[in-house]
Order: C-alpha cells, then structure tokens, then sequence
C-alpha cells in the first residue's frame, strides 16, 4: 500500500513528468500569451472631485416610553459625580519626546522644541505638532499649514503644505488644495499633487507608494516614479521579491509591468516564494496546474489542488479520482510532491497533512491514521483514531474504542514513543504561571496537565481555562449548556476558598479579579461580593459579565448582558450598566468613548463630566485635537478647547489629510482645520 495505489481506484488526473520540454500554461490552456501589460495608471482630478462621503442618518430622537436620552444620560452623569471629587485628571501630554533625546514641548497652548540637553532651539509658536519617532523629526503646524522639522529644529521643504509626512525613502507626501503629492527631497516632485490620498509599504526590502485617485481606485508607484496601473482597491498586494507581487489571485511581474495571467476565470496562488513556483486553478474546470513565475509548466498534467510547498520543497496533493469497480465512484485522493511535480508519496490517502517538512499523518478511506515520512515509510507500527502535536516536539497518538481511549506521546526526535496508556483525546499546550501546562480532553472532560502531563486537578470538568495570572479555572455546565459553576485553582493546583459572611466557599459563578487585590465573586444563591485582599467583602447585587481596568486612578469598567458600567476601587457603582459601549480612558486624550441610548454618542472626560456638555447628540473624534458633533441632524467641527471650527450645518464632515471636507445641500467644500474655506 506504501506507494501505489488503492485497489480498483484508477487516477483520471496524469501523474508524472513528460519527458519533452513541458509546454507554458498559456499554449496548454489557450491563454492569452505572455500574459498582458498592465494598463497605464489612472491620472486623478483635483481630490475635491473624487471624494464621496455618504451622508449618514441622524439618530431618530424619542422613543415608544416618551424618554428623551439627553435628559437620561445628564442624570446618570449627574448621579456618578461624587464619585469623580477626588479624581486626578488625565490630560494630554505636554511633552512628546523626540528619537534624538530632545522634545517637543507645551507652553500657554503652543509648541516648541527642546534639543537632548533641555535647551530651547525654537519657541513655541506651533499650534499642532506631530512627532515622527521613525524618522526622529516632527511635523509643526502653523496656523493652517506645516512643514516638516528635523530635530535639531530646521525645517526641511521650501514650502509649506496642509499635510506633511515623511516616508522612509527620503521622500515626503504633501497635500496642497489640489490633492495629494510626492515631493522628493531635492524638491521636485516625484508626483504632483492632485490625488485623493497616498500611502505606502514596504515589504521584503521593497518599497512602494499606494496611490488612490478615488476613495475605490488606486494604483503602485515605486520608489523610482514606475507606475503598476492595476486597482488594488486600497490594499496592498503581497510583495514576493524584487520582481514578482502578488495580489487578488494575480500575479504580477513588476520588472516587465505585467499580469502573469490575464484571463479572470484562472486564480493564481504562489506556492513557493524561493522557489517561484505557483499553481493556476482553471475555476471552471476546477483542475490546478503547477507553473513557474514566467508562465512555464513544471509538468502538464492537472491536480485538484496543490498546498504550499514547505521548508523542505515538499507539498501536499489532490487528485481527482474514479473507481473501476463498476460503481463509478468519484474520490479525491491525496499525495506528496517535489518541486518537480514528481509524486513521493502516490496519492492513496483520503487526507493528508503535514506534522513538520518531513513528518505526515495520512487517513485512509476508513478513518485510520498512519504517521510516515515522506517516502510513505510508517514510523510507528499500526493505525490510529486520531494524530495530533501535543507540542512541538511530541505527538499523541490515539487509539479509542467506544468511551475507552488509549493514548501514546510519540517524540520527533528520536522517533520513538516515549510514553504510553495516557487517557486523552486531545492535548493542547497552554503558557500558564511561568511554565509549561497542557489542557487534555478526554470523554469525561477537560483538566489541566503539568509540565509532566500528571493532573493538576482532581477531576475533570465540561470546560477548563487558563483564567488570569496564576490561576486556573474548571467550569461545569448545566445540560443546557447554559448555567455554570466554576472552581479555581492555582498553579500548584490548590483549590480557591473565599470566607464570605461566615461561610467558606469554592464554588462560583463569577470570580473576576481587579486592581489592589481586590475580586468579585458572584455565587450560586444569587449574592455578589467585591472581596478585599484582607478578607472584607462588599455586597453588590449585581452580576459582572466581566470587569477590567478604566485605565483612570482605580476605576473599572463593568459589562453585564452587553451593557457597560463603571465601578470605583471598592467595588461601589459608579453607573449602572446602562452603556451600550463605554471604554477605558485614553491616556493621550483622557477621554473615554461612549455609546447611550437612540444613537447618543460622545466622550467622558477623567473628571466625569460630558465632553462639551449635552449640546450635542454626538461627538466623534476627527483627531489632531478636533471633534465633529451633531446637533439637529447636522455636523459642524469643534477643537478640544471647545473653540467652534465650523458651524453644525452640514449633513457630513471628514477629515482628510490637513484639510476638512463638508457636504451640505449646496454641494462640497473644503476647510482648514481652523475653519478657512478652501478652493471652490
């Protein structure tokens, strides 16, 4: 059976080499030849032309109850104030650090720059900074344009633009009224500006610019000023060297400026990188066939599917087969080829798959499993239910008859089986308490292994989980599958025990540690408790899904059937669940997002109180310091300082790049980030 095939299968899909010189895809197929060129770049308009935004809907105001949310979310600010007297606020950085040592720093609301040393090399007369810790500069706007600064304070472009960023070429992209640009470094332009926006990647030592002339239409530039003029779609394709990218199914040769294969019907999927190798899946005919980069067969005959060749220049394959038995039954097979389509290992397996580049599992057409090498050659006697990695070094080997399972761990190495008679279905290797630990199935359940596979626990439970830092958790359902009783243990597998009003109990529902050692407990009566490192416990009815840090002082954010709260460090209700989202506090801003009810979106200062108030339905950030907010179902523009940029007039407003865009019933118009109209 080793290395022929089963009996009365007969392969319909040819096997083997041709001896002659193996045609191209393209004579084989009747493909266009050569590939195609790939068309010329598309050259945008001005970015005012191309840019659409569709125009969201205002959140519909009141509902069946008659409650106005406004009124509701002020009252449940108003009800968590004393919380918040003693709060430290969270405020913005004043210091951004620069890559050399220096910084740029805050002074009565304008930026300057300090060199390593502490002295002053410019004054703060910026009103916006952005710190390029990649590049070691910043960017400093005045007013409504920037320019770009190395850190020792000179400014690097002859002009200055509404948009500046440094790319990793020397280059720079700016924006101008007219769109996006590329400016070289002698300051010319390596593209002029008048593009909806420009990004780039780099990739295998490869530089490319992702140039978009409409919000869906984008072409490569590279670092050179050679256009690829296919759409990417605003995603970057796969870069595979210095010639060949891949992307969409296509392949793509950069150096010729073409597609490998033009025809939609026929995907291409690289195989092998070093090698170059690739397969074209005909999706009609659904048959794969194996190709160099340049379009040669490695050999004409079609499999089913080819997978990516391994370390070792291996790959699993799958033909397409039909007995002789009269029956006429159709089977996919399974084999193992070279980087020369030639079969190792004939395609007699149902399925098979890989342990490591020379290590298979393959299943035969009754669901027995044979571990060989990649000649076919067993390396261990028999055949198993079920072959797995325990880690990366062993295997378990399974062998189950009925609820009765009879495991072995089988060592890579030395490719012998290292121990036997282990009770598991499954192993799965876990990092818990510093070392090495195992979660082992078996029909009993699951229970958590050591590092020498003995049980940390005394029995197994529907579910375990490796819960926080040095505890481990056993969970039993309900047959439903719905309720749950848990018990933790820690690393040296002792169980929990908690004294909670003159009981001791280790059984929970919810155990969620918090900050300063404190936990919450929710029990199997019904009761909930915030329970100190000391012992003390504090009763809360209700039951936390979950609690983790607010990232402000010793508040955590609670979450309960999909609803956010807010809880102080003993455990006392700050707000109920009442959030449909409610998130940390931003150390950059600090303010924390939130979502209330009909649509009612807007921010949570440190201090507890509503970003610019109930004013406004929503506040979204538009960043560098900006706010969009809707009033009456129109948008305008504020800055953090609660200065009004623009108006809420208008039915969208986004940013783009250093300029922001409104649309209104009158059409489009562009605006500075300090509210100055742009252009027409």
């Amino acid at each position: 059976m080793k290395k022929h095939l089963l009996a009365g299968l007969l392969i319909i899909s040819g096997i083997g080499a041709i001896a002659q010189k193996p045609p191209t895809i393209y004579q084989s197929l009747g493909l266009q030849p050569n590939g195609c060129l790939l068309p010329a770049a598309e050259v945008a308009a001005s970015q005012q032309a191309v840019f659409a935004v569709e125009v969201p809907k205002p959140p519909t105001p009141g509902n069946s109850a008659g409650e106005d949310p406004v009124e509701a979310l002020q009252a449940l600010i108003d009800s968590g104030r004393p919380f918040f007297a003693n709060a430290v606020p969270l405020l913005p950085p004043t210091v951004l650090p620069l890559k050399d040592g220096g910084s740029c720093f805050l002074d009565h609301g304008h930026w300057g720059v300090r060199n390593a040393v502490g002295t002053a090399i410019l004054k703060p007369t910026f009103d916006r900074v952005l710190v390029d810790t990649a590049y070691a500069g910043f960017v400093g706007y005045r007013e409504d344009r920037c320019n770009y600064y190395a850190a020792d304070g000179r400014k690097q472009l002859k002009a200055d633009y509404f948009h500046v960023r440094p790319t990793p070429t020397g280059d720079f992209i700016v924006q101008t009224e007219k769109g996006f640009g590329i400016l070289r470094s002698d300051g010319r332009y390596l593209l002029e500006p008048g593009f909806f926006q420009i990004g780039f990647f780099s990739e295998q030592g490869q530089f490319y610019y992702l140039v978009s002339s409409s919000k869906f239409a984008s072409f490569l530039l590279t670092s050179e000023g050679k256009s690829l003029g296919f759409n990417t779609g605003g995603t970057p394709p796969r870069v595979i060297d210095e010639r060949y990218l891949s992307w969409g199914g296509q392949l793509i040769d950069v150096r010729e400026g073409r597609r490998i294969v033009c025809e939609e019907t026929h995907y291409v999927e690289v195989l092998d990188e070093e090698r170059r190798l690739a397969s074209v899946l005909d999706q009609k005919t659904q048959q794969a066939y194996l190709i160099h980069f340049d379009g040669r067969l490695v050999l004409p005959s079609p499999f089913q599917r080819i997978n990516h060749f391994n370390g070792a220049g291996l790959a699993v394959a799958t033909v397409n087969t039909v007995s002789t038995d009269g029956f006429n039954r159709r089977r996919t097979l399974s084999g193992l080829i070279d980087q020369a389509g030639t079969w190792l290992i004939q395609p007699v397996y149902s399925y098979l798959y890989s342990i490591n580049d020379t290590v298979f599992v393959g299943k035969d057409e009754f669901g027995k499993h044979r571990l060989i090498d990649a000649h076919n050659e067993p390396l261990c006697e028999g055949f198993y239910h079920r072959i797995s990695k325990a880690n990366e070094q062993l295997l378990l080997l399974v062998q189950q008859e009925n609820r009765t399972i009879h495991s072995e761990l089988f060592d890579l190495r030395s490719r012998k089986v290292v121990r036997s008679d282990l009770p598991y279905s499954a192993i799965s290797p876990i990092r818990h308490c510093n070392g090495q630990g195992y979660i082992a199935e078996q029909p009993e359940g699951e229970i958590f292994l050591g590092a020498d596979f003995e049980p940390l626990f005394h029995r197994p439970y529907s579910r375990v989980f490796y819960h926080t830092e040095g505890w481990m958790k056993g969970t039993d359902f309900d047959k439903g599958g719905v309720r749950k009783i848990s018990q933790f243990y820690t690393c040296e597998g002792e169980p929990l025990q908690l004294e909670i009003d003159g009981r001791v109990v280790d059984r929970f529902v919810e155990h969620l540690p918090l900050t300063n050692g404190l936990s919450y407990v929710f029990l199997e009566d019904g009761a909930g408790y915030f329970v100190g490192p000391e012992g003390p416990t504090t009763r809360n009815e209700q039951q936390w899904n979950s609690i983790f840090p607010a990232k402000s002082g010793d508040l955590s954010l609670t979450m309960r059937n999909g609803q956010y709260g807010l809880i102080d460090g003993r455990g006392q209700t700050i707000f109920p669940p009442d959030f449909p989202f409610l998130g940390p506090f931003d150390p950059e801003t600090g303010l924390a997002q939130f979502q209330f009810r009909q649509g009612l979106r807007g921010y949570l200062t440190s201090e507890g109180d509503l970003l610019f108030g109930a004013e406004y339905r929503q506040v979204l950030d538009l960043g560098m310091g900006l706010f969009k907010v809707e009033k009456d179902g129109k948008w305008g523009v504020v800055g953090r300082a609660q200065q009004n940029i623009l108006p809420p007039a208008y039915d969208s407003i986004e940013r783009h790049g250093g300029l922001l865009l409104a649309f209104s019933k009158a059409g489009r118009q562009w605006f500075t980030l300090s509210g100055k109209a742009v252009g027409n």
